[in-house]
This record gives structure tokens, C-alpha cells and sequence, in this order.
């Protein structure tokens, strides 16, 4: 092949390997990458709920996974260089909101990321995981007992993103507690105390059913499983 024929056709040969590399490229980013689908649960607090952190690892390698704070810094491993089986559906495990000496986390959102051996790319999940050791703050502002059901009123934190349930004297959830938020045109339902403008009120119904009032338990909890028992 004379060297007018062989140089255009190298230049084509270059040119299409350039392009099948692109695409290739292409084809491992719009897939999610080595590391796909990584993925976090947006709450936890140490002890009472844990973050549940998925993955999926297209090839068979090794995986680290880190909690890094705001500003970047790495508080907490924990996955470590770890083998992962690629192709399979997905990695899940927990992570309890703890360094990698068991120690809580102050509160705070955090990201977590994950590495391949010897590639610095990092992937990220989009959603943080948000510590939360506090508990909810509520108050309640007034309970009677009319007509064979305990009724009353509870003053909430919104921020807290908290429920308000009710428990019998074994700590087992009242099924047939009913909570509802007043409307703002109801003037009947007022606090006695003061409280910021923002609080939300809950108003509730437990039937007692033969139960001693003494044995219902009033608790708020939040999106971390932190409780607030009421009343006590």
C-alpha cells in the first residue's frame, strides 16, 4: 500500500477510535458510571435510626466508602477498600451516624461518597444524610376526658417534622388514636400559653375503651425516631 493511501486511511482509523472511545465514555457516564445508583436514606440518628446507603457496582472491585461533613472533611469510613460483586442489583448496608470509632457525629448534614482502588473519582449521593440526636419540642397544652375518650391539644416545632402518637401501658401503639391540625379558621382551638406564631397545633382523640387515663402514654416522635414523651 503505497503511503498516499496508507496515511488517510491511519487518519481515519485514529479518527474512529477516538470516537468509539468517546462513546464508550458516554455510554459509562449516562449508566451511572463504575458506581451507579448511589443512593442514601435522608435521616439518621446514632442509635435510634441508621441511614440505609445503596450502590450498585458494575464490575467486580474494590469499594470505599466515606462520610465527608460541609466543608469536605472525612469523618467517618464506613467501607474500606471493601470487594464488591459487580452486576448485581445493588450493595445496601447501614450506617449509624458514628465515626469510625463509634462515636456519634455532631448534628449536621452530611455526604456521602464512594471510590473505586486506585481511581480518584469520586461519586456522590445527591441526597445528604442529615444527623439528628435531638429530640422533637412539644408541649401539651391541655388534656380532659369527656365522653369516654381522652382529648386534648399539643403544641409542635415544625421544623421537627414530628408525629404525635399514643401508646397503652406495654408501650404498644393506640390504633385507634385520631390526630388532626385544626384549620386556620378555627378560633375554637387556641394554646393557653403563648408559643411562636409557626407552631402547629395537633388536636387528639384516644378512645379509651375501658383503659385508665393514668395508662396512656402521649409521645411525639421525628423523622430520626427521637421521642418526646408528653405529660411527664
Amino acid at each position: 500500500m503505497s503511503r498516499r493511501i496508507l496515511a488517510p486511511a491511519l487518519l481515519l482509523f485514529a479518527a474512529l477510535a477516538s470516537m468509539a472511545a468517546v462513546f464508550g465514555v458516554h455510554q459509562i457516564e449516562s449508566g451511572g458510571g463504575p458506581l451507579a445508583e448511589p443512593y442514601v436514606s435522608p435521616t439518621v440518628a446514632p442509635g435510634v435510626k441508621a441511614a440505609r446507603i445503596r450502590f450498585t457496582a458494575q464490575h467486580r472491585e474494590h469499594v470505599t466508602v466515606r462520610v465527608v461533613d460541609e466543608d469536605g472533611r472525612v469523618m467517618a469510613t464506613p467501607r474500606r477498600d471493601r470487594l464488591e460483586r459487580g452486576g448485581e442489583p445493588g450493595t445496601i448496608f447501614e450506617w449509624d451516624g458514628t465515626d469510625d470509632h463509634g462515636h456519634p457525629l455532631p448534628d449536621g448534614s452530611y455526604r456521602v461518597e464512594l471510590q473505586r482502588r486506585g481511581d480518584r473519582r469520586t461519586y456522590s449521593t445527591s441526597n445528604l444524610v442529615r444527623v439528628d440526636t435531638h429530640p422533637p419540642v412539644a408541649k401539651l397544652d391541655a388534656v380532659s376526658v369527656v365522653d369516654g375518650q381522652l382529648r386534648g391539644l399539643v403544641l409542635l416545632d415544625p421544623s421537627d417534622d414530628a408525629q404525635l402518637g399514643a401508646y397503652d401501658e406495654d408501650g404498644d401503639k393506640i390504633r385507634t388514636f385520631r390526630a388532626s391540625r385544626p384549620s386556620s379558621d378555627t378560633v375554637t382551638v387556641t394554646p393557653r400559653d403563648r408559643w411562636p406564631a409557626h407552631t402547629v397545633l395537633v388536636r387528639f382523640t384516644v378512645p379509651l375503651d375501658g383503659r385508665d387515663p393514668k395508662d396512656v402514654h402521649l409521645a411525639v416522635v421525628d423523622l430520626a425516631g427521637n421521642r418526646t414523651v408528653l405529660g411527664e
